[in-house]
């Protein structure tokens, strides 16, 4: 009888410490840089510069604090970024493109 109540104790001490265990979060961001016609641009990631990249690219990241600065070498060419979540899609249209990618979400700003 002891026996059975040590296995029935142990076996609900194991779903009850299951069970409050959160869901792991994805934080895989997906980045893709296109234009309208096949563009020329830089990126700037965490202070690493990359030159002469071209559209469309595409690049998968899966971090939650991350800096990027985008820039087109042609000032107007249709120059798009989408960043992709698991819950949500950012577009921003400018020939240079900041990226802010922070624990509490993402954000962009930049100039024409």
């Amino acid at each position: 009888m002891k026996k059975i109540i040590f296995y029935s104790a142990l076996l609900l001490v194991s779903v009850v410490a299951f069970s409050f265990k959160g869901q792991k979060k994805n934080n895989e961001i997906t980045i893709t840089v296109t234009a309208a016609k096949q563009t020329k641009f830089d990126m700037n990631e965490d202070g690493k510069l990359t030159k002469g990249l071209l559209t469309p690219y595409k690049m998968t990241i899966n971090s939650t604090n991350s800096k990027f600065i985008f820039k087109s070498t042609k000032n107007h060419s249709g120059f798009k970024i989408s960043v992709t979540t698991q819950d949500a899609t950012l577009n921003a249209d400018w020939s240079v493109t900041v990226l802010l990618i922070s624990p509490t979400g993402i954000s962009t700003f930049g100039i024409d």
